[in-house]
């Protein structure tokens, strides 16, 4: 969790603002879990086109296959880390969990469920991004990049 006030978070440049902010994400009011890298590595394994540069047919901001990883992310990131851990093992019967929970929650295209997960997703991205981008500023900084 972040110690800084709203007014200090948004004077921090984008990268390190989203940084912060994605130890706090909700979604449908419950406290998300860190994207970890095992729940990155997880994602992979469940599909998810993102994160594996898969993506295709992408117009304004949306991509084909988005939902689905979208519901694998959001699930993942609500179960405890013994969730990756079994996705990485078997990748179909997590997905298949991730289905039928955005199925029990109303997770459709359209829906209010939908919009919530959709920006809390971007979200989570737009913090692995910052913090891709803070990896490589390191690098060029220290002269390793």
């Amino acid at each position: 969790m972040t110690d800084l006030d709203p007014e200090q978070l948004a004077a921090l440049p984008a990268a390190d603002a989203a940084f912060i902010a994605s130890d706090s994400l909700t979604f449908l009011g419950d406290k998300l879990h860190n994207f970890s890298v095992r729940r990155q590595i997880a994602a992979q394994a469940i599909g998810n086109r993102l994160l594996s540069g898969r993506v295709t047919g992408e117009q304004d901001g949306l991509y084909d296959g988005m939902l689905s990883d979208v519901a694998g992310v959001l699930y993942l990131c609500t179960r405890p880390e013994s969730e990756s851990h079994l996705a990485v093992r078997r990748p179909a019967e997590v997905m298949d969990k991730a289905i039928a929970w955005a199925d029990s929650i109303g997770l459709s295209l359209g829906s209010d469920t939908c919009t919530e997960a959709v920006e809390v997703y971007g979200k989570i991205f737009e913090a692995l991004q910052a913090a891709q981008f803070r990896i490589k500023e390191q690098k060029s900084a220290s002269g390793n990049g």
